[in-house]
């Protein structure tokens, strides 16, 4: 929907934006930029989208530490490519860096990096290259020191778990 400059008003701009919202939950930037994209002016969606942080419907802090958990938790991804989402979803560094804090207290790195080779190498009879290993974790954005230790833990475990063939 695209409105049209003597239809836009303050009632259609908040009624764009609660549809917006609606859908997911979404950083102030994320909303600024639909609403724009919908032809909605400066003037009328900074005020929606003081509106809508009155409310409450609006709250990058509380957005950032949800979009923490799933990415970190429930994606298994790095810390690098996790910083890398939020700036695309309009999330202040600080702010991310927060969130992806607390998240790590309860939920390590490694722990993703576990978590992540233990979804996609569950098969740990098969040779799994090293190279392999090392590239997936990169492509999830974990940095190189949860590499390297992950990976060292999933070749002493895949070794541990070799039948003994002297017995």
């Amino acid at each position: 929907m695209r409105a049209k400059p003597e239809e836009a008003n303050a009632k259609s701009v908040l009624a764009a934006a609660y549809a917006i919202l609606a859908r997911s939950s979404h950083s102030r930037t994320q909303v600024s930029e639909k609403l724009e994209r919908k032809g909605f002016s400066g003037e009328l969606i900074e005020n929606c989208l003081k509106r809508l942080e009155e409310l409450r419907y609006l709250d990058d802090e509380q957005v950032a530490r949800r979009w923490a958990q799933v990415m970190l938790r429930e994606r298994c991804w790095g810390i690098l490519k996790a910083e890398q989402k939020f700036q695309q979803r309009g999330i202040e560094r600080d702010l991310a860096r927060q969130a992806l804090d607390e998240v790590q207290r309860e939920f390590s790195q490694i722990d993703g990096a576990r978590q992540a080779l233990a979804g996609r190498f569950s098969d740990r009879s098969s040779d799994v290259p090293r190279a392999k290993i090392v590239n997936f974790l990169r492509s999830r954005g974990f940095i190189g020191e949860v590499v390297y230790t992950a990976v060292k833990e999933w070749e002493k475990k895949k070794v541990g778990e070799e039948p003994d063939i002297e017995g």
